[in-house]
């Protein structure tokens, strides 16, 4: 009998919950899935391939930041909102463009048929096709995708919304600095030393 303790939860990486750093075996490994991600976002982070999209699930937090615009009940991330300004001048000063939505569709849920053609134009789809990186974060935008049959028409699509948005903010991941498996720990160092000294071009 050899206890190992396999987290394959990223979704849940960024919370330190009582079952991602609680268990206290010797060996803590990265289930499957945990390595897909960790995997896929240190390959394109380490090597910086372009060209490179991102989709990620903030755009009416920059908008209510940037441009005072009114969302509604739309979600708005107070937390992370405190850092947009800073993320914009950077990106400025580092001639980095950030593109922002322009036109919305109002819909009553991700089910619905407004959403659905809201989505059908693929432009993340096309971009694909035309050897970009595109990767989307997860909650919504990564269910809309999966919902209208999209998932395999992008390069990756994250299980984890603010597991992968703290990954790329450089933060530290409980459910990955706990592993044992020293791998894995490399490649996380190595992908957020990379992501410091660059920043890249995200669509939101």
């Amino acid at each position: 009998f050899f206890p190992i303790d396999f987290n394959g939860a990223f979704g849940a990486a960024h919370r330190a919950h009582s079952s991602i750093v609680g268990v206290k075996l010797d060996q803590r490994a990265a289930g499957y899935l945990m390595k897909k991600e960790l995997d896929y976002f240190g390959r394109v982070l380490e090597n910086s391939e372009r060209p490179f999209l991102a989709i990620l699930d903030m755009a009416f937090t920059f908008l209510m930041e940037k441009e005072n615009m009114k969302i509604g009940k739309s979600l708005f991330d107070t937390k992370r909102s405190k850092s947009i300004q800073q993320i914009l001048d950077e990106a400025k000063a580092k001639n980095v463009e950030i593109y922002l939505p322009v036109g919305f569709i109002v819909a009553h849920d991700i089910k619905s048929t407004e959403t659905k053609e809201a989505t059908k134009e693929n432009v993340v789809a096309e971009q694909t096709k035309q050897n970009t990186i595109t990767i989307i974060d997860g909650g919504d935008t990564a269910t809309v995708r999966a919902k209208f049959g999209f998932v395999d028409q992008m390069s990756h699509v994250s299980t984890g919304g603010g597991a992968s948005l703290e990954l790329l903010e450089g933060k530290d991941l409980p459910g990955v600095t706990g592993l044992s498996d020293k791998l894995l720990l490399l490649i996380k160092y190595f992908l957020l030393s990379s992501l410091r000294s660059s920043i890249h071009s995200f669509y939101c």
